[in-house]
């Protein structure tokens, strides 16, 4: 399957770098020819017909200028990361503790950028370090009317619905938190052979669809967007398995100054094919609704940062119907989880040596009973102890920007703790503790 995606990947590529280089030579002229036959004329060599006539065939066949490469921009940013975990695990049937150190390459992203023509961008960024390596495409078409402005992106890209960066170089911290997991990622769709489902709701993360960014045109500092995409961001070779649509829509505000950056707004979301689960009537599969909505709040002043938001979604089907698996069926109940999230971080400017940010975010997740696993929200946890209805997270940094947000040291700490079993059942608990230390660089 690898294989395959790198040949697509290799194809898509191809087809890009080609049409990009054909928007951006798209001028043609004369060939400079024509000018010769008037000096011959001048000279009487060739009569005024004869040079009338050898224009015209010229002007017949226009020759192409070279392309103008400098249309193809291309960047991208790496990281390294050493990091250690501890894990501590309890319940009736099972007790014990994990850790593992290792180091590892979370992203190595190569960014290509061409512009086709003055207001339409084509977009690409590939994650070489990743399992799915094309991590996002999309034509972006900029609209600049008396009544209609904004930007209008076609593609596989990330609608809004979690704040936190969708671009993994500008994130504060190491990972983003239990929140923006628990409600994104990809599904792989439902195992007709156990009858479990993924339990991720999908919302955030990318999707194949269209997508737009608009400003109201009385003032543009209030904005809206709408998406319309596939609904259960499977990975691009498995969208043959989704048939289903998801919608998003946001209204917000937002302001820069000398002093001030701000963003505030509500993002809704919602999909009839969020995930699937067992359906006890009839068998197979049967596709869940789901609804959600998160309010934000994001604000740069001076050297102060503050983000916070709030998730709430109503799952169809969402009850998990035992602690080890992730089984649901047509009689699991509904379900209404959420979540909040803090982060607060102040950068202290040292001069030549760039900034350093201290930084503390706090997160929290009720599931209920929907279940969420270690693994679930944190990348390289296991997942010893089955599911939890509940997690806390605190997280506490200190990043090194040594000349721009993409070119930093950052160093991580991240305490979790998972308690109640999502079928109440008995008591169960589990704990992650994790350290990491990360170099990003930007080229």
């Amino acid at each position: 399957m690898l294989r395959e995606s790198k040949s697509f990947f290799a194809i898509v590529l191809g087809l890009f770098i080609s049409a990009s280089i054909l928007f951006a030579s798209e001028e043609t002229e004369l060939s400079p020819d024509a000018v010769l036959l008037d000096k011959l004329v001048e000279k009487n060599l060739i009569s005024e017909a004869e040079a009338r006539e050898c224009k015209k065939n010229i002007a017949e066949q226009p020759v192409i200028t070279s392309p103008n490469l400098n249309k193809i921009h291309f960047g991208g940013y790496s990281q390294w990361r050493y990091y250690s975990m501890w894990q501590d695990y309890n319940s009736p049937s099972a007790s014990g503790k994990i850790s593992e150190n290792d180091f590892s390459m979370p992203r190595l992203v190569i960014k290509v950028f061409a512009d086709l023509q003055d207001d339409i961008t084509s977009i690409m960024a590939l994650n070489l370090a990743a399992p799915e390596v094309f991590d996002t495409y999309f034509i972006r078409k900029k609209v600049d009317g008396e009544f209609l402005k904004g930007i209008l992106d076609v593609g596989y890209s990330a609608p809004d619905f979690h704040m936190e960066s969708t671009n993994g170089g500008r994130l504060r911290t190491l990972d983003r938190c239990i929140l923006n997991t628990y409600w994104g990622g990809k599904d792989m769709g439902f195992d007709e052979y156990d009858y479990s489902s993924n339990a991720k709701q999908c919302f955030s993360g990318n999707h194949m669809g269209v997508f737009w960014q608009g400003k109201f045109p009385f003032d543009e500092r209030f904005f809206y967007n709408i998406s319309i995409a596939n609904a259960k961001g499977a990975y691009y070779w498995e969208t043959h398995r989704d048939i289903g649509v998801s919608y998003w829509g946001s209204l917000g505000y937002a302001t820069v100054s000398e002093d001030l950056d701000l963003k505030c707004g509500i993002n809704f979301g919602y999909s009839s094919n969020l995930f699937s689960v067992y359906d006890t009537t009839c068998g197979g599969e049967k596709e869940c609704s789901c609804l959600g909505v998160c309010p934000y709040l994001i604000m740069q002043y001076k050297n102060f940062y503050l983000h916070t938001e709030s998730v709430v979604s109503n799952m169809e089907y969402g009850k998990i119907l035992s602690d080890d698996k992730p089984i649901y069926t047509t009689k699991s109940d509904d379900t209404l989880p959420y979540g909040i999230m803090v982060m607060v971080g102040y950068a202290i400017d040292i001069g030549s040596w760039g900034k350093l940010e201290p930084l503390f975010r706090f997160s929290y997740l009720y599931t209920d009973g929907g279940g969420v696993a270690e693994g679930n929200v944190l990348a390289k946890a296991n997942s010893p102890n089955g599911y939890y209805n509940r997690a806390f997270a605190y997280y506490g940094g200190l990043n090194w920007y040594l000349n721009s947000y993409y070119t930093k040291v950052m160093l991580g700490v991240e305490h979790l703790r998972f308690s109640d079993s999502p079928t109440r059942s008995y008591a169960k608990s589990g704990v992650v503790n994790m350290v990491g230390l990360q170099l990003q660089l930007e080229y």
